[in-house]
């Protein structure tokens, strides 16, 4: 499934960025997402890297919002708005 494929990819990048093993997450637990943190500037290497790869993968933009339109404010506004929504929780 397109979908899933994608979807892991991002997740698997944003435990890449923390050191955190990929397997050890489980998206379907509430709060997943607060098992690890990351700085602010770690944070947006993550935004830069998936604004990349969704202005690449047109797959990749149609898995994660249903449409496959290509400009650079739409792929940062998708990067962004994952992080916001599943990113990790920030470092004290």
């Amino acid at each position: 499934m397109i979908t899933k494929k994608h979807v892991n990819r991002v997740l698997r990048l944003q435990c890449f960025m923390v050191g955190a093993p990929f397997k050890s997450i489980s998206p379907d637990k509430p709060n997943w997402f607060l098992e690890y943190s990351w700085t602010m500037k770690r944070e947006a290497l993550f935004v830069d890297l998936l604004t990349t790869y969704l202005w690449l993968s047109r797959r990749a933009r149609l898995a994660l919002t249903g449409n496959g339109w290509r400009f650079d404010g739409r792929c940062r506004g998708i990067a962004n708005e994952w992080a916001w929504q599943y990113g990790w929780k920030y470092k004290d």
